[in-house]
């Protein structure tokens, strides 16, 4: 919409600059030769002030914006090399992600476990480090550049939540028996921000453009081949249907 907007201007005042042209210039030489040019002129001179005063702000508001654009462009370049860094950080702590909710998994499909002791992995801590490089990208990138990475933060925030309830179902001091949380749907939101990051590492190395479209299944199993979540028995399986 805001493309067809932009275009619909650019159409508009080309062609006001064009019938301005021809009748002010081209259509009073063409009848009287330089004399009906210059009578034209000399009759119009306030308005060819204001066109000539309209022209120039114009030119100074291009040359803002392309400054601004360019000044954008270098700022999202900087902030891009910190990408990688970034993307290391995160994918390190969705693998302990992982391995901490795998482990939650199976003590409560297992009968004979209460969940009323600590879980074995400790709980990781989110990272710090990403939020300014996800900021700084956001802030001077293009908009579904900014959206995109908006959706991790998102996700990475609620997830962090819901890691901190999981670590705390399994305490020797709860009174109920069984774990109430369904944390297949915990790993299977894990697997799609781990997606989502996988994506920006070839758009972080200026090796292709971001993929914004919807998550396809395939990429889904390769997450969770490469978060081990295949290695346990039926998970996979409850996962899939899930997709």
């Amino acid at each position: 919409m805001k493309n067809l907007v932009k275009m619909a201007m650019v159409i508009v005042s080309g062609l006001a600059i064009n019938l301005y042209l021809y009748f002010m210039f081209i259509e009073p030489f063409l009848n009287n030769d330089t004399k009906g040019l210059m009578k034209v002129l000399k009759e119009w001179q306030t308005l060819n002030a204001a066109f000539v005063a309209l022209l120039a702000s114009f030119i100074a508001l291009y040359t803002t914006q392309y400054n601004v654009r360019k000044q954008k462009e270098r700022d999202f370049i900087a902030s891009k090399a910190f990408l990688l860094e970034a993307l290391s950080e995160l994918s390190g702590y969705l693998e302990l992600s992982a391995k901490l909710l795998i482990e939650a998994y199976k003590r409560q499909k297992d009968p004979n476990d209460s969940c009323k002791s600590e879980l074995g992995n400790k709980l990781p801590d989110l990272p710090d480090k990403y939020k300014v490089t996800f900021r700084d990208c956001i802030h001077s990138g293009e908009y579904e550049v900014g959206e995109y990475l908006s959706e991790i933060l998102r996700g990475l925030q609620l997830h962090n939540s819901r890691m901190i309830k999981t670590d705390e179902e399994f305490a020797p001091s709860r009174t109920y028996t069984k774990c109430t949380l369904n944390t297949s749907v915990e790993i299977l939101e894990l697997a799609k921000i781990h997606v989502r990051i996988g994506r920006l590492y070839p758009f972080a190395r200026n090796k292709d453009s971001l993929d914004i479209s919807p998550i396809k299944p395939d990429e889904m199993i390769n997450s969770f081949s490469n978060l081990y979540i295949n290695d346990v028995d039926d998970l996979r399986k409850v996962l899939l249907e899930k997709i």
